[in-house]
């Protein structure tokens, strides 16, 4: 996978990377983002990602479906041209592997598999 002694910077490209995005898609970025990458996986932790909309809305709707709901589909918008970005970052082909959204605890995470 990455060499060890690029690793913590090719962490805080990816975290660069996920925040730029994210502010393009909410217009803010997260709180608090923690990227690992370990062999053939990444993930990507975003947390404080709640927009003041998005807490309002969550009195309406306690389970946070329609929270999620929304993110999902900003995040479908987005999401090829950010893993063309993350392959552009890691150097190898990335493959898709889930996207979580907590609204209660206000976090998203993200995990791709590599090769």
């Amino acid at each position: 996978m990455i060499q060890k002694s690029s690793k913590g910077l090719t962490e805080a490209q990816l975290c660069a990377l996920f925040t730029k995005y994210h502010r393009e898609m909410v217009g803010r970025g997260p709180q608090e983002i923690r990227c690992h990458l370990s062999a053939g996986r990444i993930q990507i932790d975003l947390q404080g990602v709640l927009t003041k909309e998005e807490k309002n809305m969550f009195f309406f709707d306690q389970k946070g479906k329609l929270i999620q709901e929304i993110r999902q589909k900003l995040y479908q918008h987005f999401r090829y041209g950010l893993e063309s970005d993350i392959r552009a970052v890691v150097g190898m082909p990335i493959q898709f592997l889930r996207f979580d959204i907590d609204p209660l605890s206000e976090r998203i995470r993200v995990t791709y598999t590599t090769p």
